[in-house]
């Protein structure tokens, strides 16, 4: 017999004569040839093959690194560092280099300095940041440059991830770049920015206008201290070139364009910046360990002169001209009153005035001790201008106004010439010299300066007016 054809499930089967077919076997093979419904819905509707399947888990693969790598660079970026690569799939640091604590050295140039608030300056400058490439790891050096590699291939190199500590808002990036060249014999990689940004500052004006200040930028690394270390650049060159930097003959350290400071007009500024370590700064501790900083002080001193003769000297001739109610008589006491109110206005008013030049602190300042004990000095004065005109009789009244005035004379004296002292002094010193609290604040000097002086005329008051009282019974 002929070869049958069987059509089962849309197939075509050959049977030869006399074979049977078996139909469960037949239905578990077609239904094997043909994907499940199951399968169907896992490949969304499409068919495809294993291969297929596999490269698309592949592709899938490699996307979510892609991820998890820009999520960890978009977290280290919004922690405020300006650094380029994390040196994680390092291949330069293979084998235990890659573990060896490596020594960064900083050099700033500070371009600008202006705005000084209570809490922060804005400053424009350039640092750089030097690290030694071990010898299996130099890079080749290009035949037409002192630059090697545009910095899109540095992000495979190890770097020291160094960015602005105390920086508040945002940083202004006018240029970055990277490269290799030669220090003192030796193959260094160099990174080098320029920029701008507001620094946050720790301030004390207790001492205005005769204060002195610190104004500080930080660098801080993002690795630990176990893997790196930030020191003064000077350290490259050797013992000699800090002395020749110090005496002014060599700009190897860092740098400060003190001419070109706006902050100049109201500051004396010294030209050599100091700079702190990590061991005398003191590392940041962090989750992963300690982190070392290294940090650029210029050290400033206020320019007093405008303070002194536009505030002090005014208020000083507006309280002086209080002891012009001593050439009145005793029981004048309205035209007396005048004349003081008058003045205690005009040093509330000059009061106001000089507040407008600080910003709001939490504390008083010198200027504020002494404004507010002139106020105090004028409030005494009425107070015994009221009592010679109201307690006591003409004789007794005018012995007292008399001694009273001379005391007050005096008091007022003292004080003044505490104050010329402290501008004379300011004026004379280096300003490399933070000048210390020395001597107590303003308002306590008043405080203490008048406390005795009432004392003292309270206790003399009790004393004549018992003697009077024995006088009068006997």
């Amino acid at each position: 017999m002929p070869a049958q054809r069987i059509a089962t499930n849309g197939t075509n089967r050959s049977l030869s004569p006399g074979s049977t077919v078996d139909s469960d076997d037949a239905q578990e093979e077609d239904a094997a040839r043909q994907p499940s419904t199951k399968s169907k819905r896992k490949w969304w509707g499409k068919r495809g093959s294993q291969d297929d399947f596999q490269a698309l888990h592949d592709t899938m693969q490699e996307m979510c690194k892609h991820l998890a790598e820009m999520k960890r660079q978009m977290h280290r970026g919004s922690e405020g560092y300006s650094f380029v690569g994390t040196g994680q799939n390092n291949e330069l640091d293979s084998g235990d280099t890659a573990n060896e604590k490596r020594t960064v050295y900083t050099r700033f140039h500070v371009i600008n300095l202006h705005n000084v608030t209570a809490v922060s300056v804005d400053a424009r400058l350039y640092y750089e940041l030097l690290w030694e490439l071990p010898p299996e790891k130099q890079c080749t050096r290009p035949p037409n440059g002192n630059y090697i590699d545009p910095p899109s291939d540095w992000s495979k190199e190890w770097q020291p991830q160094v960015g602005m500590d105390n920086i508040t808002g945002e940083v202004l990036t006018v240029q970055e770049w990277l490269g290799v060249e030669t220090h003192v014999g030796r193959r260094m990689a160099f990174k080098r920015w320029i920029g701008e940004g507001t620094f946050q500052q720790n301030f004390d004006f207790s001492e205005f206008p005769f204060d002195s200040t610190e104004f500080r930028i930080t660098l801080r690394s993002h690795l630990t201290t176990k893997e790196v270390e930030l020191v003064d650049i000077l350290e490259l060159h050797g013992p000699d070139a800090r002395d020749a930097w110090l005496r002014g003959d060599s700009h190897t350290g860092s740098v400060l364009r003190v001419d070109k400071f706006q902050l100049s007009h109201y500051w004396r500024i010294h030209k050599l910046p100091e700079i702190r370590d990590t061991e005398r700064l003191g590392a940041e501790p962090g989750l992963k360990g300690a982190r070392p900083r290294i940090q650029l002080v210029v050290l400033g001193k206020r320019k007093a002169q405008y303070y002194f003769y536009n505030s002090i000297l005014i208020f000083m001739i507006i309280v002086s001209l209080s002891f012009s109610v001593f050439s009145m008589p005793v029981r004048a006491l309205s035209d007396r009153l005048d004349i003081v109110m008058s003045l205690v206005l005009s040093a509330v008013a000059h009061k106001l005035l000089c507040a407008e030049q600080l910003p709001d602190l939490p504390y008083l300042t010198r200027l504020d001790g002494y404004v507010l004990g002139g106020v105090g000095f004028l409030c005494v004065l009425t107070v015994e201008c009221i009592v010679c005109a109201t307690l006591f009789e003409n004789q007794t009244a005018e012995f007292i106004d008399t001694v009273a005035g001379w005391s007050l004379l005096a008091l007022w004296l003292v004080v003044n010439g505490f104050v010329v002292f402290l501008h004379l002094q300011h004026q004379g010193q280096a300003v490399d010299t933070l000048k210390s609290r020395a001597f107590p604040p303003m308002s306590t000097l008043f405080m203490m300066c008048i406390g005795f002086v009432g004392l003292w005329w309270m206790l003399r008051l009790v004393c004549m007016y018992c003697f009077k009282r024995i006088e009068h019974l006997l």
